[in-house]
C-alpha cells in the first residue's frame, strides 16, 4: 500500500528466523493496534534511556524508578500527541501526484519544529512540573531557565531526523523511527533537566 509514494510496511507472519518473526508479531501489532503498539514501543524505549542515562552517565549505583516513572507518564502522555500529530502531517498534501516533492516535505519540517516541536518543549517542563510538585512561579521560572536551551538543542538534531522520517520513513513506522532517535534525545534531555 503506498502512502505519500512511501511503500506501507507489512509483512506476513510466516517466516522462520526469530528477529524477522519478532519484527513480523511488530508490525502485525501496529497494523491491529497501533496506538497500543507505539505507546509499548516507545514506553520500553524510555525505560531503556531513563537506565543508560542513570547508570552510565549519571553512574548511579540505585536506579531511581520515581523518575523512571515520570518520564514513563510522559511518554504516555505524548505518543498518542505524536501518533495524531505525524497522521496530520502525513495527511497534509500539499501537492499532485504520487510521489511528495521535496517542499512539501520542507514544509512539514517547518511546521513540526516551529510549532509542534516548542508546544511539546513546553508541555514537557509543564509536566515534570507538575509531577515534581513545582507552583506556578516555580514552573514559570523552570520554563524560562530550560526552555530556550532545550529547544536550541533539540534544533540541532530533530530537524535532520524528522527531515529524514518525513521524506523516507513510511507513515505507519515514523513513530517507533522517532523513538529510536528519541532513545539518545531523551537521555540527554534527562541530563538536561538535572541542571
Amino acid at each position: 500500500e503506498k502512502m505519500n509514494g512511501k511503500q506501507r510496511v507489512t509483512v506476513p507472519l510466516t517466516q522462520p528466523n526469530f528477529i524477522v518473526r519478532l519484527w513480523q508479531a511488530y508490525l502485525h501489532s501496529l497494523e491491529k493496534r497501533p496506538l497500543l503498539t507505539q505507546c509499548a514501543t516507545a514506553v520500553g524505549i524510555t525505560l531503556s534511556s531513563e537506565v543508560v542515562a542513570q547508570v552510565v552517565f549519571e553512574r548511579k549505583s540505585d536506579i531511581d524508578q520515581k523518575r523512571i516513572l515520570k518520564y514513563v507518564g510522559y511518554t504516555l502522555l505524548a505518543t498518542p500527541l505524536y501518533s495524531k500529530w505525524y497522521s496530520i502531517l502525513g495527511k497534509l498534501k500539499l501537492y499532485k501526484g504520487t510521489k511528495e516533492p521535496l517542499y512539501s516535505v520542507l514544509i512539514k519540517l517547518v511546521l513540526d519544529q516551529l510549532f509542534w516541536d516548542p508546544i511539546m518543549t513546553v508541555l514537557f517542563f509543564v509536566y515534570m512540573g507538575i509531577i515534581e510538585g513545582d507552583s506556578r512561579s516555580a514552573l514559570r521560572r523552570r520554563i524560562g531557565k530550560r526552555l530556550w536551551m532545550t529547544q536550541k538543542a533539540s534544533w540541532k538534531v530533530w530537524p535532520l531526523i524528522n527531515f529524514i522520517m518525513l521524506r523516507f520513513v513510511p507513515e505507519n513506522l515514523q513513530i517507533l523511527f522517532g523513538n529510536i532517535a528519541a532513545f539518545f534525545w531523551s537521555v540527554y534531555r534527562t541530563l538536561i533537566i538535572r541542571i
